[in-house]
């Protein structure tokens, strides 16, 4: 057991394991001022990385809560938690609002934060990992009827990771990537996405598969102060 906890552990503090969800969660459409969307799901990370001849294969569930809201026309904005520990805030502008097809464009940030322990013969040390994420991402949608829409979300992500305690050190990287999916209903239903990440320079890539229901309402509470 004890074995198990510090391979986790250990796993938690890789920089490529422990990111920001990759999830988009999102059409290119943005909601009116006041409307809010909330979703809960969850999915499967998947990664691997070569490194001198050996490959580092991960496999992990996870859940998610995200909740956005119409601040103003063409403006939304929202917050994810995911578990274990990440967050990210985002905000989005809709460029071009067709019959069919949205095209939108955004910026979000991503923020984790992992403390760990161990502890040996010579005593216990403690190494604190943090990782900050700055993504550009772009949108864009096709909604067939009003009950289903495919949307695309290609980003650059510059991630930031830095260690104390024990070790100590930091590290910047470029990732490129993104989701596509579905989604399905209108004031209800579900999202079908799957997202590609790869790290520039390193044979690091990772997906991420996620199923995650919605709901929408009119109680938004910004969106009525601006």
């Amino acid at each position: 057991m004890r074995k198990l906890l510090w391979v986790a552990a250990a796993l938690a503090l890789s920089p490529q394991v422990a990111c920001v969800s990759m999830s988009s969660l999102q059409t290119a459409e943005t909601l009116e001022k006041g409307r809010t969307q909330s979703t809960f799901g969850g999915g499967y990370y998947s990664s691997e990385e070569t490194t001198n001849n050996s490959s580092l294969s991960t496999k992990l569930p996870y859940l998610e809560y995200s909740y956005r809201e119409g601040l103003a026309k063409d403006f939304d904005a929202g917050v994810k938690l995911t578990i274990i520990g990440s967050a990210a805030a985002d905000a989005k502008y809709r460029l071009y609002d067709g019959e069919a097809f949205d095209f939108s464009v955004g910026g979000a940030v991503g923020y984790m934060s992992l403390k760990t322990s161990s502890t040996t013969a010579a005593g216990t040390t403690d190494v604190e990992t943090t990782i900050i994420d700055f993504m550009v991402p772009v949108y864009a949608s096709y909604r067939f009827d009003k009950t289903w829409a495919a949307y695309l979300t290609p980003r650059y992500v510059l991630r930031m990771n830095s260690q104390s305690g024990a070790s100590s050190g930091s590290s910047t990287a470029s990732l490129f990537g993104g989701a596509g999916g579905l989604k399905i209903g209108n004031e209800w239903g579900a999202y079908l996405e799957a997202a590609y990440q790869k790290q520039a320079g390193s044979d690091f890539d990772l997906m991420q598969y996620n199923v995650s229901f919605f709901w929408e309402t009119d109680d938004g509470i910004l969106g009525k102060m601006f």
